[in-house]
């Protein structure tokens, strides 16, 4: 019996470190999934780029609205410029972190007609919008703010 302690007293510490290592990656893991869903929390909701008297002229003005779920983006976007509207049109998209690639699609007559790539990037509670348009509805780039509704 004293011998087969002694054979096991030479694993115990090699075991604990990779315990504490082992350890150390779910808690990391779990650290990891929790800032995610945060982060998914935080770019849901509407946003636009109305409004704001302390910014320079803009030929467009954006609603867009965002529901993230896990990776998954869907929503809407329309712009307003000088020479009207455009169609309420739906984003279909892949979220990496706080980057959000999207396509930009309407639906009419049965036909799906594209307008553009839509890419966002989620940063101090604003949103960086950049669009390379297929049709002259969006801009190229310009930032977005979270609407408040009060209930």
């Amino acid at each position: 019996m004293l011998i087969l302690l002694n054979n096991l007293a030479a694993y115990a510490d090699p075991l604990s470190k990779i315990g504490t290592g082992l350890a150390a990656i779910y808690a990391g893991g779990l650290w990891f999934m929790r800032l995610y869903a945060k982060q998914a929390r935080a770019m849901t909701g509407e946003w636009t780029n109305e409004g704001d008297p302390t910014a320079p002229p803009r030929t467009h003005n954006v609603s867009l609205t965002t529901e993230v779920k896990g990776s998954n983006v869907m929503g809407t976007v329309q712009a307003w410029f000088d020479q009207g509207h455009s169609p309420l049109a739906s984003i279909v998209g892949k979220r990496y972190g706080p980057f959000i690639k999207a396509d930009i699609w309407h639906m009419r007559h049965g036909e799906v007609l594209e307008y553009g790539k839509l890419r966002l990037r989620y940063r101090k509670g604003k949103m960086q919008f950049e669009c390379k348009p297929l049709a002259n509805f969006y801009p190229e780039r310009t930032e977005l703010w979270r609407v408040e509704r009060r209930a």
